[in-house]
């Protein structure tokens, strides 16, 4: 998926590998994220429109990065299927 933010942040998740990476922003990406386009693992993500996202980063050491409130949520093609 992915999804931007308040700040005009663009984000891309992949659940599948528990990581995440950020595209572009108006800002320079936090320490903590990282450079832009370099992907980061996560422990715990959370990401829900109209809220911050939150995502909690391998290794484990309590550090985690707060968005600003997601904007727009793009989900990737495979997550519109519908198995049944």
């Amino acid at each position: 998926m992915t999804f931007k933010t308040e700040s005009g942040s663009v984000y891309e998740v992949d659940h599948a590998k528990s990581r995440v990476r950020r595209i572009s922003g108006t800002h320079a990406p936090t320490s903590s994220q990282g450079p832009d386009g370099e992907w980061r693992e996560f422990h715990i993500a959370f990401v829900e429109l109209g809220y911050p996202a939150y995502f909690e980063w391998i290794p484990h050491s309590r550090k985690g990065t707060i968005t600003s409130l997601v904007k727009e949520i793009q989900p990737d093609a495979d997550e519109n299927t519908n198995p049944s």
